[in-house]
């Protein structure tokens, strides 16, 4: 999540920043060099290359996330009562679902989906949004950085079964960055206040500190649900980051589970996406929704 408390200037030219997002990407891409050292799980950093692949693919898939997802951010109602957050929490997101309140449409939920962060002051307004409307929130598939900070404003909180073919899900806590340089910031007191309320001081202040600072923006606080945790051999609760200046991502198992924070969590079986249940049903629901005196003559019963 980009973190900018004064006006940007560019202080290099577009030739210094060209090459430095190629050397990014580059490095980031290249997803060996991010072999996960699990010290919980002596198997994580041992074996042959494929083995190790299978069994720590948590940084590779992070990395390749946070720089191959290019798609608008779409905030749409999907289902009665459940808007759809796709993309980064950023201020085409916030316009939108500030003209679904304005237009009055019924919201109990906002899911978060494909979501790798966003600025700061938008996460910060959109979750008082949450928090004053008493959303409930709930993640399908990635949700990192500024998403998840948003993610725990909702009164309720779930993370869900991936879709058949989708991506896991995942939860990914970690600070603020500079942009262009990506330089950790130092954490704010409002924001360490925040967590800690927000999870009943699940996340507690010294945990707090310790995910704001997180060096690596590939790194952080990870919570997976029940399905990613077999999918990609890894606990419910890790902490991961680089040290040392290592390019290695080295991750540590956590006390905490997903409902000491406050997370709901659900196997597949136990959960219907009540999207796919409304499928085909929208003339119904939008008939009920609209004033019968605009409804067209052949929308009527």
């Amino acid at each position: 999540m980009s973190f900018s408390p004064r006006p940007f200037v560019w202080s290099k030219s577009a030739a210094d920043i060209l090459a430095s997002i190629e050397r990014l990407c580059l490095r980031i891409s290249n997803s060996r060099r991010y072999t996960v050292k699990h010290q919980g799980n002596p198997n994580c950093s041992t074996g042959n290359a494929k083995k190790r692949s299978n069994r720590c693919r948590l940084a590779a898939a992070l990395c390749l996330s946070m720089i191959t997802s290019a798609t608008a951010t779409e905030v749409a109602l999907v289902a009665p009562g459940l808007v759809q957050w796709k993309g980064n929490i950023d201020r085409e997101g916030a316009l939108q679902l500030a003209e679904l309140i304005k237009q009055h449409v019924p919201i109990q939920t906002i899911r978060f989906t494909q979501s790798n962060g966003g600025r700061r002051g938008v996460v910060i307004t959109i979750s008082k949004a949450i928090k004053q409307n008493g959303y409930a929130t709930e993640v399908l598939g990635h949700c990192g950085s500024g998403c998840a900070i948003a993610f725990l404003a909702g009164h309720t909180r779930r993370l869900l079964p991936a879709s058949p073919g989708g991506d896991p899900t995942i939860l990914a806590f970690h600070g603020y960055y500079y942009p262009v340089t990506f330089q950790p910031a130092d954490p704010q007191e409002d924001d360490i206040e925040y967590m800690v309320s927000s999870t009943n001081g699940g996340i507690d202040r010294g945990l707090a500190i310790k995910i704001l600072s997180t060096k690596s923006m590939n790194g952080g606080l990870f919570v997976l649900e029940p399905q990613a945790m077999k999918t990609m051999h890894r606990p419910e609760t890790s902490y991961c980051d680089t040290y040392e200046g290592s390019d290695e991502l080295t991750c540590d198992s956590v006390t905490k589970t997903a409902e000491s924070l406050g997370i709901v969590t659900h196997e597949q079986t136990e959960y219907q996406d009540p999207a796919s249940r409304w499928a085909g049903k929208w003339g119904e629901f939008l008939r009920e929704q609209t004033p019968s005196s605009t409804v067209k003559a052949k929308d009527r019963p």
